[in-house]
């Protein structure tokens, strides 16, 4: 059954006249879970209709964001689609209006891998995030887990019973950032920091990225722990 996941209106190829903005799909009855899932757009002033395939064109709750990532002084078009797995990752794809045609301009598995993380159990209950593309690390104190969680990794004399590694999982989440609120939105993604398991959720790296003509660029990146 074919039906409309998301629609909007804007310009989004730049000639001053609002277009429309349609994301469908296919679904059986009964089910979450959406295949096919394509964007169209219809120019408002020529009437002509734009269909762009996507990378990962199945998922759950597909949905449109418009901002201005590029500077334009148009909308750009964000299309998410949860994935529904225990990581709860998002398929992210960013597209830009330029010479006649749509640019893909962000894909979230590409970003995934390009960006490389380690995680280290540390002696004395500590955890260590290295961001391997900046060389940056950020340590964080883990006694708040508990002592039945611990002495699994740690002897009594806070040693490490064997090396222990965590994992940083793609991206879970991406959000429109207006910082220096001039209308041009940055890209905030957040990819889930994990220890022993998935559920053994430690925080969020987060990274905000911003375009400089080309390319996507690294403003600011932190490890957001979450409260133990």
């Amino acid at each position: 059954m074919i039906f409309k996941a998301d629609q909007a209106i804007a310009d989004v190829t730049g000639d001053g006249r609002p277009d429309t903005i349609l994301l469908t799909g296919t679904k059986t009855v009964d089910s979450p879970f959406v295949q096919n899932i394509t964007l169209t757009v219809k120019d408002g002033s020529t009437g002509q209709v734009y269909t762009i395939r996507l990378p990962e064109p199945a998922g759950y709750n597909p949905r449109l964001v418009l901002a201005d990532f590029t500077g334009s002084g148009y909308q750009d078009i964000l299309v998410q689609i949860d994935s529904g797995g225990s990581g709860a990752i998002t398929y992210d794809d960013v597209y830009h209006y330029e010479n006649g045609k749509f640019r893909h301009i962000f894909n979230s598995e590409h970003f995934s891998q390009q960006w490389k993380y380690t995680v280290d159990f540390l002696p004395d209950y500590k955890l260590r995030v290295t961001a391997l593309n900046t060389n940056k690390t950020y340590t964080i104190d883990i006694r708040g887990r508990g002592k039945d969680y611990l002495n699994q990794i740690y002897n009594p004399d806070g040693t490490l019973i064997k090396p222990v590694q965590g994992f940083v999982d793609p991206v879970s989440g991406l959000y429109p950032v207006d910082n220096d609120r001039d209308g041009k939105y940055s890209l905030m993604a957040f990819q889930g920091v994990s220890g022993l398991y998935h559920a053994d959720r430690y925080g969020y790296m987060v990274s905000l990225l911003g375009w400089n003509g080309r390319g996507w660029t690294l403003q600011d990146q932190w490890f957001a722990v979450e409260g133990m």
